[in-house]
């Protein structure tokens, strides 16, 4: 598993927690994430959640996902 492969599956698992407690202050607490950059990535995978789980189960690396996102 590439570098990008694990920060997108790490702010997955930061979004699901969020969702699960009910509490995103808590959540990007327990994260150690800064509020704002969970709402820009809670944003972003609303936007393109389809796409970014099928990177991920697919193995595709973030560089790839960034040149696909732009088209």
């Amino acid at each position: 598993m590439t570098h990008d492969q694990r920060e997108i599956r790490r702010k997955k698992r930061v979004l699901e927690y969020a969702e699960r407690i009910g509490n995103i202050k808590k959540a990007c607490r327990y994260f150690g994430v800064a509020r704002s950059s969970f709402y820009e990535w809670r944003d972003r995978y609303r936007e393109l959640g389809d796409v970014i789980d099928f990177a991920i189960s697919s193995g595709v690396s973030g560089l790839q996902l960034a040149s696909f996102i732009a088209r």
